[in-house]
């Protein structure tokens, strides 16, 4: 493995409704997994997900998120890979098809195992993006930066945000100078 170069993957976290689709593997390693496969060569990472997710349960996706890159070199027992993870939808009954022996729906609360790979860490990820709103990458930014580091930050997002309104950066500094202000006095 030492001299070769990480092999590219993709996923989709499928959303049926309420749930997600799972599939279980015919070929080792053995468990459920999220549905994806190898990177052909020629093929974008979205297509080689969309292509994944329809030979491995039988739904056609439409992508609707990127949740994050995966790339830890212990991730796959048989060799290194980086999955680019993707959110997506799709209607219907999910059946297991190409290296699947079976797809199901499940729930948070209904997960089955063994998860293969990382996916128990993808789906932790997938559900708390559900519920905040933040991926991944998000929550390590978040984590590295201190708070003035975020709100100097947050002012520049917002004075990109303003570019092209009738807004002024005044206005901006203002709203930043106000927010600061509440922010000291809650420090006190």
């Amino acid at each position: 493995m030492a001299d070769r170069n990480p092999l590219p993957t993709a996923d989709v976290v499928i959303e049926v409704g309420d749930r997600v689709v799972l599939v279980r593997r015919k070929v080792p390693p053995p468990g459920w997994a999220i549905p994806g496969g190898f990177v052909e060569v020629g093929e974008t990472v979205e297509t080689a997900a969309v292509r994944e997710a329809l030979e491995e349960t039988g739904l056609r996706v439409t992508l609707t998120a990127l949740l994050g890159v995966y790339s830890d070199p212990a991730r796959d027992p048989r060799h290194h890979t980086i999955s680019t993870v993707y959110v997506g939808r799709a209607e219907g009954a999910p059946q297991g098809g190409d290296d699947a022996a079976e797809a199901r729906l499940f729930g948070e609360g209904d997960l089955p195992s063994p998860l293969a790979f990382d996916h128990a860490k993808i789906l932790a990820d997938y559900f708390r993006y559900k519920k905040t709103g933040r991926r991944p990458i998000e929550d390590y930014i978040l984590s590295v930066l201190t708070p003035e580091e975020r709100l100097d930050a947050a002012f520049r997002v917002a004075e990109a945000a303003f570019k092209g309104t009738n807004l002024t950066m005044k206005d901006v500094e203002n709203a930043v100078k106000t927010i600061r202000g509440k922010a000291n006095a809650t420090k006190k």
